[in-house]
């Protein structure tokens, strides 16, 4: 058995060739391609894609070298969690946070055996093709952003017109409780 370093699932050893890194399996890296070559042959409007980008970057935030990889995600699924954009605006609101440079809190995964989602990669790629799947990321998404991000009270009674600027002040207020204690799984 393998135990994913950052999302904690286990798996069985398998033919995938993907490298692990310090914060996935080969298999799960592998799984995760495969779900993104699927959302990105989809061609939605909807930008189906980006969803399963920051589902998988959250759930896979211990360990990153860089913590804009989880500050986006977590921004990102706030954004269409809490306030219901589109993977299109998504994207677009992490093209607009990326403008300006700034230093993105580090987030702590969830402690040793804690629960993790409960839906994840495998979860996604082992829904056939279509409706069921893509349901399946969109529930993933959900997951993630309901796990990942503490507060979600706290975006609500943020006002801002700035995409992303409440999900962004959730980020920093993270890296608060994470220094004081607290971790990113709530």
């Amino acid at each position: 058995m393998i135990r994913r370093p950052g999302c904690g699932v286990e798996l069985t050893s398998g033919s995938r060739v993907r490298e692990c890194t310090a914060w996935a399996s080969a298999e799960c890296l592998s799984a995760n391609d495969e779900v993104l070559a699927y959302t990105l042959s989809l061609g939605d409007g909807f930008f189906l894609h980006q969803l399963a980008v920051d589902a998988y970057a959250a759930s896979h935030a211990l360990g990153r070298p860089s913590p804009i990889t989880a500050a986006f995600a977590l921004i990102g699924l706030c954004l269409y969690v809490e306030q219901g954009f589109s993977g299109r605006r998504v994207q677009l609101a992490h093209t607009q946070l990326g403008e300006r440079r700034r230093e993105w809190p580090r987030f702590e995964g969830p402690a040793e055996g804690a629960a993790t989602s409960v839906l994840d990669v495998l979860d996604v790629l082992a829904a056939p093709p279509g409706v069921e799947r893509d349901e399946r990321i969109r529930a993933w998404a959900r997951a993630c952003g309901e796990r990942g991000v503490p507060s979600t009270s706290a975006c609500a009674r943020r006002n801002s017109s700035a995409p992303g600027s409440a999900c962004a002040a959730r980020a920093r207020s993270a890296r608060a409780s994470s220094k004081a204690g607290g971790s990113m799984g709530g």
